[in-house]
């Protein structure tokens, strides 16, 4: 069930960037079939194998994922580096200080992202509110997790069987 839920968190994203990339065609009904059709043209799909996301997904992997459906390019540079735990050398850093600049993620009091750590549910569905701009509605709705969750129950955007404990 986690790797289903996972997957519909990831397809949520697919749906994200579909609306940044084409509003118009965004606006039709797609059958999850044709998302993971769409994410395999994106080239995505590779990143979401069985053999490396069997049941979970990292921090880090949720957050590149969620980066590259914004659009996050290459090109742009973050002002600084936010996290400690997060070598200069590794492959996602750009992403996640991009996302921090976005207010996406935030920076705890010890600037520790823990990339390698299972993404919770709680927070796969904070980076989608926020994505989504509904952020400072989940604030004025009780903030995390709680507020999260029920704006992202709100919009549909997980099951109203969800709770903040997955």
């Amino acid at each position: 069930m986690k790797k289903n839920f996972m997957i519909s968190l990831l397809i949520c994203i697919l749906t994200l960037g579909a609306l940044h990339i084409n509003a118009s065609a965004a606006a039709g009904n797609y059958s999850f079939r044709d998302m993971v059709g769409f994410l395999d043209v994106l080239d995505i799909m590779n990143e979401l194998s069985d053999e490396k996301y069997s049941s979970e997904i990292s921090r880090m992997d949720f957050a590149v994922i969620a980066a590259k459906m914004i659009g996050i390019s290459e090109s742009e540079s973050p002002a600084e580096d936010y996290f400690y735990d997060i070598p200069n050398d590794h492959w996602g850093k750009f992403s996640i200080n991009m996302l921090v600049e976005r207010g996406i993620i935030s920076v705890n009091e010890q600037r520790l992202f823990r990339p390698n750590d299972t993404i919770t549910v709680s927070e796969a569905v904070v980076i989608l509110v926020r994505l989504m701009n509904m952020g400072y509605d989940a604030e004025l709705a009780g903030g995390y997790p709680r507020g999260y969750m029920n704006v992202a129950n709100s919009y549909d955007i997980v099951s109203s069987t969800v709770t903040a404990n997955n």
